[in-house]
């Protein structure tokens, strides 16, 4: 609490309070919050002004056109809350007016109705809060009528005094909106940034750090364009843009702090001044690079379906008419090649089918206990007539004595079918394609793995980490003609992933690759 007694018996007692209120302003600019800020101005007032009744302080409420009671003390101040339409009471008149005004306060009876012959019993003073041509509040106060009567001088004192509560309420009310916009700032989707005129940055809230890798340390005091190197083309629009005073919109390609590229879409707004200088820009950053992945997958992914809807509905065009018009005796060879093709468009459609299935979450898992070994097995006996065909040997290495399984047995057989197909298709003749199971250990818990492996034409090393990608095609694996969604390995990989289990690749171009499936074994209780 400020200390400003003044001696009320030495003659300079108005040039002590006016002294006082230089000291009065840094104080109450220093009180960050309001409710606090207004008892500290209510005590100190009351003290200059010998208000020994008391006051209080009415903020104006736009909203519902009330003038409410914010802070009030003493024994004749009004309760918190409070309030008075503008016109009304003293204070609703002072708001109206505009002006300062004394009135004396008499005992009333029983009606409200006031006597001629009563004697006010005490003096009440009212000044408005005025911030530039706005009237936002009244400030009040009530003092004992035989002790005291409020002079000129009073109402001077009070009007300075109503002029700093005024730039008080002001400022307090703006920290308390810069405090909001800062809450809403740093935990905004976007990455939001403001500069200064100079161009340099003076604030980049949280989610710019994150996109961009740079701390706020090591942005304050830089220019936007500086972190827009790749960018410089768009740079210079850009800036061309903020000098004519117009907003700058479009996709970037960037560079975060630790080399990484990123792609954006920024928003550069300039703020002009009053001279049509710019005074600040807002730069408002989000990262697009997995949208615009998925762009680029829509794209696989019509393209892919496209081209693989073509195939199988041109042969079964062809082949449909030459049922009709060809020789009686390759009937039988039509007729196959037309199942061949219905059977291609059915695993297609299965893929897009699982596709939808995992996307929207009902991809339905039904356990059961049963022989990994077996399983195997009988996915092998469903293949080998593809192996026979395209001159491919098939290898086992099945050890006895496995403990079973745990999981959705059509579900593992849906996966290790692709891997198998697969390695059979990317096989050429004379190689071999092959399927081993054991019982491992990883990290503390058992588990139950297959791998199939291949000598086919092998990955390269930069699509290895691509390979479970939807829609994905390698292009070694697009140049040998073999039909494909992209979609076989993704689909694995998300039914391994629900069983809480793992995938690993290994491949060598031209050498062949290996898939390794790793399934915990669910102890008995």
């Amino acid at each position: 609490m400020l200390d400003i007694r003044i001696n009320k018996t030495e003659t300079e007692q108005y040039r002590q309070a006016f002294e006082t209120l230089y000291k009065l302003g840094e104080y109450i600019n220093s009180q960050p919050e309001m409710s606090k800020m207004l008892r500290s101005l209510m005590e100190i007032s009351v003290e200059l002004l010998d208000a020994d009744q008391g006051g209080q302080i009415y903020l104006y409420d736009a909203a519902n056109d009330l003038l409410t009671v914010a802070e009030g003390i003493g024994a004749g101040a009004a309760s918190i809350g409070q309030t008075l339409r503008p016109g009304e009471g003293m204070a609703g008149r002072v708001f109206i007016s505009g002006k300062p005004l004394t009135v004396d306060i008499h005992q009333t009876d029983l009606e409200g109705q006031t006597t001629d012959q009563q004697q006010p019993l005490c003096i009440a003073m009212g000044v408005p809060l005025r911030w530039h041509d706005q009237i936002i509040g009244v400030m009040e106060w009530m003092a004992n009528r035989h002790q005291h009567f409020f002079g000129p001088q009073d109402v001077q004192l009070a009007e300075i005094l109503a002029q700093q509560t005024s730039v008080a309420i002001s400022n307090a009310r703006l920290r308390q909106e810069r405090e909001s916009l800062k809450v809403i700032v740093d935990n905004a989707d976007d990455g939001i940034l403001f500069t200064g005129p100079d161009g340099k940055i003076e604030y980049a809230n949280p989610v710019w750090e994150r996109i961009t890798g740079y701390h706020i340390e090591e942005l304050l005091g830089k220019t936007l364009r500086s972190f827009m190197e790749k960018a410089e083309d768009q740079g210079s629009e850009i800036m061309s843009n903020l000098r004519r005073g117009e907003i700058w919109q479009g996709e970037i390609s960037v560079q975060r702090l630790d080399g990484s590229e990123y792609d954006a879409l920024i928003s550069i707004t300039p703020v002009m001044d009053q001279q049509g200088q710019i005074a600040n820009a807002v730069a408002v950053l989000r990262d697009i690079t997995y949208q615009k992945q998925l762009e680029k997958m829509r794209k696989r992914y019509v393209a892919n379906v496209s081209h693989e809807l073509r195939t199988p509905v041109t042969n079964l065009k062809l082949y449909h008419g030459l049922l009709g018009a060809g020789p009686p005796e390759s009937r039988e060879s039509y007729m196959n090649t037309i199942a061949e093709q219905i059977g291609r468009l059915e695993h297609l459609v299965e893929d897009l089918l699982n596709f939808s299935r995992l996307d929207r979450g009902v991809f339905m898992l039904r356990p059961s206990d049963f022989s990994l070994n077996d399983l195997v097995q009988d996915v092998l006996r469903a293949h080998m007539p593809q192996a026979e065909k395209q001159g491919v040997q098939l290898a086992t290495n099945l050890p006895p004595d496995l403990p079973l399984l745990r999981a959705d047995r059509h579900r593992i057989v849906q996966v290790l079918s692709i891997l198998v197909v697969n390695a059979i298709n990317y096989t050429l003749p004379g190689g071999q394609v092959g399927i081993a199971t054991n019982l491992e250990t990883v990290g503390v818990a058992p588990c139950l793995t297959f791998s199939v492996w291949d000598t086919g034409v092998g990955i390269a090393p930069q699509d290895l980490p691509f390979v479970f990608e939807r829609f994905f095609r390698a292009e070694n694996a697009r140049a040998t003609g073999v039909p494909g969604t992209g979609l076989g390995l993704s689909i694995a990989k998300e039914i391994i992933d629900l069983h809480h289990g793992r995938i690993r690749v290994e491949s060598s171009l031209s050498k062949g690759s290996s898939f390794t499936i790793y399934l915990p074994v669910q102890q008995s209780d």
